[in-house]
């Protein structure tokens, strides 16, 4: 899936920048068949002639809200999987206090869904 990073795994936008995303938003980029691989970089990007129709997408999508409106990434991607998990861990001593916020934000919203999954069944 591209490079795991600490922040993110690395993709070209169609301006071929390098720009950092979750997984999971590779994975959905490349359900709709919005992504292809650069031969030069070996990295995915996103399709220039796929720009029009992700810009028309509703902006509040989880998809768009990390992508941007101008296609930049986010400021600070917190991906989840677990090749990034294992590289946050090496480096957890480096962590921003924003940074070590948001994990502890991702990790409470991870037990309510534990808990409220409990409760459906």
């Amino acid at each position: 899936m591209g490079e795991a990073l600490p922040g993110g795994h690395a993709i070209l936008n169609h301006n071929s920048e390098r720009i950092h995303v979750t997984q999971r938003a590779i994975k959905e980029m490349d359900m709709r068949n919005f992504l292809r691989r650069d031969r030069e970089s070996g990295l995915r990007q996103i399709k220039p002639e796929f720009v029009d129709i992700m810009a028309e997408m509703e902006y509040g999508t989880r998809l768009m809200r990390e992508l941007g409106s101008d296609f930049s990434g986010p400021a600070v991607p917190i991906c989840t999987c677990p090749d990034c998990r294992r590289l946050e861990s090496d480096l957890d001593r480096t962590l921003t206090p924003d940074e070590q916020l948001c994990r502890v934000h991702e990790e409470s919203e991870a037990a309510v869904r534990a808990v409220r999954s409990k409760r459906l069944q």
